[in-house]
């Protein structure tokens, strides 16, 4: 490759004219040889009417996007360097809820707790 074709600049230039914003709290994966299948949607937790259930978990997925496995490795480093990035500035992010139920529990004020 000659040092002229080395110094040339790509220019990026982004449309998101049609881009559409959801809010997810709920995913699901599916994946092929070729491709990886990502819904999104919402999980609402509502209390039973049924003797002996405690509750009932409506789960309704509203969008999809799929991409090859190439993209969604790239996805994931993104998304794990978002995160590591967020830990480092706010702190670990707990998956366990009742872990997480028993920490704001020793909490008020804004989060902030009282020794």
């Amino acid at each position: 490759m000659s040092q002229e074709n080395e110094n040339q600049q790509i220019r990026l230039n982004v449309n998101a004219d049609k881009m559409n914003t959801v809010y997810a709290n709920a995913f699901q994966t599916h994946s092929t040889p070729e491709e990886l299948l990502l819904s999104f949607g919402i999980n609402q937790t509502l209390p039973s009417q049924e003797e002996g259930v405690a509750a009932d978990m409506i789960l309704q997925f509203t969008d999809r996007i799929i991409m090859n496995h190439y993209t969604a490795k790239r996805l994931t480093l993104s998304l794990l360097q978002s995160v590591r990035e967020h830990e480092e500035r706010f702190g670990v992010i707990e998956l366990d809820v009742s872990k997480r139920l028993h920490q704001t529990a020793g909490t008020d004020d804004g989060g902030k707790s009282h020794q």
